[in-house]
């Protein structure tokens, strides 16, 4: 191994959660149980961007985009191409905070076995702080989970103030009192950065995978607020919150909202539970499907292939030398199609339906609904992208509107 060998490998070495912790990444992220978690600095949004904090793993949710290393991750952040070798240098550089070895240069058998005697005792070190950080991320997402299932046991049945949430959605006719899994709560507390900002009625469901309950999904209610009838929340510089929030763990789970349960061969899955709520209404409740929501647009589509990505064809991002750098959009093509990073489809489904959104940034949720359906297909199995009709945001919108059933 030579010393610009060693120092790709150096580079290598430090993890996702490294850099965020260590500050050499300072995108404004905070601890969900095992992640941290924030808006994407390149796709945006509010939550869809994770660091795991045991696993070696970046990802975006939004984007379907993601990596194991600090070397992918400061890549993403600064718009660097890591398919050419001037990139992937300056991208270990980043990392490391130092200049790239100069190979012209001769280098003696003592500096070389001072450089490996280093490199192993680095690589030592960042083993047991690797297992460190897995014990204590185990324990607090354990913590977490437990912490959702406690907030879904102490919530109550949900009230006609609750169900007229749905109404004022223009998704009223489904019978809600029917479902189990929603329940509610007159006053339920939203804090941000250790502080109280408001209290009001909500409205919770469950995460689940095949275990069982992993995490609760919080949607906030006002009904007094149109159109979406929920309240305007802020924090202390003025820029809004997201009037959602989850509890526990979402990655690999989904929220069952109507029918008789996973053994249905017919499942409509969407990202919000209103539009899903809505599709469920619009076809009456189906007896033969299992509608349900996967959260966001990550958990429902999964991570891309790096290699299928492309550069957005209009968006341009500046990097920190106030250059204008393109914007990749992660491709169509999943990362792997066996892992439990998207929603769990069991093989006996035969019908999927794919509910995409209309108000999302058009490229990236095109890519990642493509993305979805290669996913999700396999022989035996029909699977299709319905989006709402031009002009509506959602489904909800669509479904107020005199949206026709889905056939």
């Amino acid at each position: 191994m030579n010393a610009c060998d060693d120092f790709v490998e150096r580079a290598r070495a430090v993890t996702p959660f490294d850099a965020v912790s260590g500050g050499l990444v300072d995108i404004g992220l905070k601890r969900v149980g095992t992640e941290m978690v924030g808006p994407c600095p390149i796709g945006g949004g509010q939550d869809g961007f994770a660091v795991h904090t045991t696993r070696a793993l970046w990802n975006c949710r939004k984007c379907g985009q993601g990596g194991h290393d600090a070397i992918g991750l400061i890549a993403h952040i600064e718009c660097i191409d890591l398919k050419s070798r001037t990139g992937f240098i300056a991208a270990c550089e980043a990392v490391l905070g130092e200049t790239a070895p100069n190979l012209n240069i001769s280098e003696s058998e003592a500096d070389k076995a001072n450089r490996e005697a280093k490199a192993k005792a680095l690589k030592e070190q960042a083993e047991e702080r690797r297992k460190q950080k897995e014990h204590e991320a185990n324990s607090y997402r354990e913590k977490e989970r437990e912490r959702a299932r406690s907030i879904l046991d102490r919530a109550s049945d949900l009230t006609l103030g609750h169900l007229t949430y749905f109404e004022k959605r223009g998704i009223g006719d489904v019978n809600l009192k029917s479902i189990g899994h929603f329940r509610s709560y007159l006053n339920f507390d939203y804090w941000h950065d250790g502080h109280k900002i408001h209290s009001g009625p909500a409205i919770v469901a469950p995460f689940m995978d095949w275990t069982g309950t992993i995490g609760c999904h919080i949607t906030w209610i006002d009904l007094d607020n149109p159109p979406k009838y929920r309240p305007h929340l802020h924090d202390k510089d003025g820029n809004a919150l997201p009037t959602k929030k989850m509890r526990g763990s979402k990655m690999g789970g989904l929220i069952p909202l109507i029918g008789r349960g996973a053994s249905c061969k017919r499942w409509v899955i969407g990202e919000g539970i209103e539009n899903v709520i809505a599709v469920a209404m619009c076809e009456g409740q189906r007896e033969d499907t299992f509608y349900a929501a996967a959260g966001d647009l990550g958990n429902l589509a999964g991570p891309a292939d790096p290699k299928s990505r492309f550069k957005h064809p209009a968006i341009k991002r500046a990097d920190k030398n106030r250059a204008m750098r393109p914007t990749y959009v992660p491709g169509s093509k999943p990362l792997d199609c066996s892992d439990d990073r998207a929603i769990p489809v069991a093989p006996h489904v035969k019908t999927l339906i794919l509910l995409g959104d209309a108000d999302s940034e058009t490229v990236f949720t095109k890519a990642a609904m493509d993305r979805a359906y290669a996913r999700f297909s396999m022989a035996g199995r029909v699977v299709a992208v319905v989006w709402p009709a031009k002009g509506y945001a959602d489904f909800a919108d669509w479904v107020a509107g005199g949206m026709e059933m889905l056939k």
